[in-house]
Formats: structure tokens, sequence, C-alpha cells
């Protein structure tokens, strides 16, 4: 199980892995999408949508915006697992990781990038 504290951490009880959190104001209304991006401990990028909307929306990320988690370093491509449903991106992805989330949902992806 995942654990916000107020100092900004995600931390799982299971594994010990933390991923921190750095606030970007939004330039969004209140509907719609929002996305969270982290880093964690061993370099794996988590990556969660949401879906505000009262209707079904697929949600994307331009993989080269997933780089900005990690300062310093350049993403062009991504395996890995959405958390909930076991959806894998088994072949490198180089441009977008996107998801169908349902109304008032959420994705969570861990994605394995280089």
């Amino acid at each position: 199980m995942w654990k916000f504290h107020g100092n900004g951490t995600l931390i799982s009880s299971y594994s010990g892995l933390c991923a921190k959190m750095k606030k970007v104001k939004a330039n969004a209304g209140a509907a719609g999408a929002r996305s969270w991006i982290a880093s964690g401990r061993s370099g794996e990028i988590y990556l969660a949508f949401f879906n505000l909307s009262s209707d079904d929306m697929t949600i994307s990320a331009l993989v080269s915006d997933l780089g900005k988690a990690l300062p310093g370093r350049t993403v062009s491509a991504c395996t890995g697992k959405e958390i909930w449903t076991g959806t894998e991106i088994g072949r490198p992805t180089l441009y977008m990781v996107s998801i169908r989330v349902e109304s008032h949902d959420c994705a969570l992806y861990v994605l394995n990038c280089r």
C-alpha cells in the first residue's frame, strides 16, 4: 500500500520505495484531466492520470516530457505496467503513453525508461 506523507513523499509499505512530490501550478479549470509524475529511488518513473470529468477519456503523456521527473536525464523510450489493470507496455514506446480512464477514475503506471 502507498501512503502519502505531508512532507511530499509517497512511500510503499511493501517495498519501501519512495517518490517525492514537487508542486507545479496547473493551468487548467476544475474539470478535465490531471497528471502526476515522480521518480523512484531505482530510476523508475511513476505516472498517474486522473480523470475529473463525468465522461470517460483517453489521457496521454509524451515520453519526452517524462524526463522532467529525472533532472539531468533524457528519456527516449519506456516500458512498464499500469498497476491496477495490469496493462503492460512490453515494447518500448517512443512517443506517447496513453490509457483510457473511466469517469472520475485514475490510472498509475510504473515505467522503466531509457
